[in-house]
């Protein structure tokens, strides 16, 4: 959808995206690192939301994925 309308805004530098992970579903990043990854954070392990089950899963949440123009190739 960006690179659709982009044209049509060529100065276009910041988006806001509106919406929690309900509506707008957060991107699902592995955390890959063995020392001090999601899973070791204790913080929400009482909470049974989509973080607590996504950082006992080993990933973190992000909204990056959906509005870069110029994404970094990663893994």
């Amino acid at each position: 959808m960006l690179n659709t309308i982009r044209p049509a805004f060529p100065n276009l530098q910041n988006i806001l995206i509106i919406g929690g992970d309900d509506m707008i579903p957060f991107r699902r990043v592995p955390d890959e690192v063995t020392i001090a990854n999601e899973s070791a954070y204790n913080a929400f392990t009482i909470a049974q939301t989509p973080l607590d089950a996504s950082l006992r899963e080993r990933y973190f949440l992000t909204d990056n994925y959906y509005a870069s123009f110029n994404p970094i190739p990663w893994a």
